[in-house]
């Protein structure tokens, strides 16, 4: 009897100690998970002549995306998106491992593909998991309303014009970062007019399941960006969440989203001199 219990005892402390490590395990997702979503800038840059909005919503404790908005000058706005292989905690930190490539790339500047080139050298040297991430860089010239990208393997941003059309943004694929070494990328160049709208997300957007395992696709994507009513970068990233959620109704949140929301407002022209009539004597 005595026996018994001494294995009863023990059965009962290693499941108390099972249950340690579980809430340990637990409380360092829920860190890490704080840590990532406090990486989602809250205060975005501000200028008369664009508005910004963003939003992540991981589909475990801590996601494989990324975005960063971020002025690099007075006069030069910088906009990245990306997005890992899998889910969790390695890709969490192979992602958070690309972002900070990009951007002190492009702080010691570098064009979007030079910044996606030494990021990929990097991220493929030492890689023992094979891992692999999609990213979108690009920068955006305040005073002419020019937008700089290049693409490494990511979904094409979606785009709609002041007079209402709503396209794909022309861009090459390009290869992931990750997969091997002494790839070259192509910048790319779009000049924006007055009232255009670019939306970057992530691909838990269209491939978002809903009952049957339909997807959430591109063309539902295209209406919501195609509306007019979402004119506010916030409503429109607002827009395709709720319109996510409503389809995929019961079925588990597939994959990490995140979105990039961008209204270029154009220049303001320069004022008129006022020109004074000379004083008749």
């Amino acid at each position: 009897l005595l026996a018994e219990r001494t294995r009863d005892l023990t059965l009962v402390r290693q499941a108390l100690d099972e249950r340690l490590q579980f809430n340990r395990m637990r409380e360092e997702l829920d860190v890490a998970r704080r840590l990532q979503l406090s990486s989602l800038p809250t205060a975005y840059p501000e200028r008369d002549c664009f508005k910004l909005h963003a939003a992540m919503v991981p589909a475990k404790e801590v996601g494989g995306d990324f975005c960063d908005l971020v002025l690099l000058d007075d006069d030069r706005l910088l906009l990245m998106i990306g997005d890992a292989s899998g889910k969790g905690v390695g890709a969490a930190i192979f992602i958070a491992m690309a972002r900070s490539l990009l951007r002190a790339a492009m702080g010691r500047g570098a064009t979007p593909s030079e910044a996606l080139a030494q990021a990929n050298d990097t991220l493929a040297a030492d890689n023992p998991t094979l891992m692999f991430a999609t990213a979108i860089v690009a920068v955006l010239d305040c005073r002419t309303g020019l937008l700089t990208y290049a693409n490494a393997g990511h979904n094409a941003p979606r785009c709609r014009s002041a007079n209402g059309r709503e396209a794909e943004l022309p861009i090459e694929t390009g290869i992931a970062l990750g997969v091997m070494d002494g790839i070259d990328f192509v910048d790319q160049v779009l000049q924006l007019e007055a009232g255009d709208h670019l939306l970057m997300f992530t691909d838990g957007v269209t491939e978002a399941v809903g009952p049957g395992d339909t997807m959430f696709g591109d063309a539902r994507l295209a209406a919501i960006v195609a509306d007019p009513a979402y004119s506010e970068p916030a409503r429109l990233v607002e827009a395709v969440t709720h319109s996510v959620e409503a389809f995929e109704e019961t079925e588990p949140q597939a994959d990490d989203i995140t979105m990039v929301a961008l209204h270029w407002r154009g220049i303001a022209p320069p004022p008129i001199p006022c020109v004074r009539e000379k004083e008749t004597a």
